[in-house]
């Protein structure tokens, strides 16, 4: 019995963290300012996906658009294969 409930409990945890539902609202960031995150980045982590697997140093170099609202992204990457 206690097993059941352990795992229960655990379960409703995870879904509580988990939703199918809507996203859940977020605030954003007071201080976050568009310009510094201007420039080159790149990837330190991959996730187990295909697409991902045969691709390395990918870089991403985000430029602000004139207007402050939106950035272009250029994605830079090397085959491995």
């Amino acid at each position: 019995m206690s097993v059941i409930v352990v795992f229960l409990l655990s379960l409703s945890v995870f879904v509580g963290g988990q939703s199918l539902g809507k996203c859940p609202k977020k605030e954003t960031m007071k201080t976050f300012d568009p310009k510094e995150f201007e420039g080159q980045w790149y990837e330190v982590e991959k996730t187990f996906y295909m697409m991902e697997m045969t691709a390395s140093c990918t870089s991403f170099n985000f430029t602000l658009n004139p207007d402050g609202t939106s950035y272009k992204v250029h994605i830079g990457t090397k085959n491995r294969m």
